[in-house]
């Protein structure tokens, strides 16, 4: 067994089982601000304003990710749901919105399936909610940075 099978199967084993689920996501902060602080460390004072560039652009973009999931959900292009849901739970984890990305990842996961179209359709209203908390979190963010 190859590292790969074993990050598969264990991936596999966890995304059903957890990932969507049709129970609420749990109650946590939108972002995890340890993940946002390690970000920010990577700036200096003089590059500050790309920071927050680096926030705006991810609010900028979470309504067009969004979008690419839907509209490949509706196209029943498994690869697109597959792609789109990649995309975002790349630069979510980037950002700290952990949740987010774990749904993402059980839209990727989903869309082996053989049902995939009812997994993923199941799991977009919760990935939505949690899309309004993190934009607001962020947004929240950008606005402290400006100051």
């Amino acid at each position: 067994m190859t590292s790969n099978d074993i990050t598969n199967n264990t991936i596999d084993d966890f995304s059903l089982q957890h990932s969507l689920s049709t129970t609420p996501v749990p109650a946590t902060e939108p972002i995890d601000a340890a993940v946002l602080a390690r970000l920010r460390s990577h700036f200096d004072a003089r590059e500050s304003t790309l920071f927050n560039d680096l926030i705006a652009l991810f609010i900028s973009e979470l309504t067009r990710r969004l979008s690419a999931i839907r509209t490949a959900t509706a196209r029943a292009d498994a690869k697109g749901m597959a792609a789109a849901a990649h995309v975002l739970r790349g630069s979510s984890m980037l950002v700290g919105a952990l949740t987010m990305a774990e749904l993402c990842l059980g839209i990727e996961l989903a869309a082996r399936s053989a049902d995939a179209i009812a997994q993923v359709q199941a799991v977009l209203p919760l990935l939505d909610d949690e899309a309004a908390r993190v934009r607001q979190a962020l947004i929240a963010v950008y606005a402290e940075g400006e100051e």
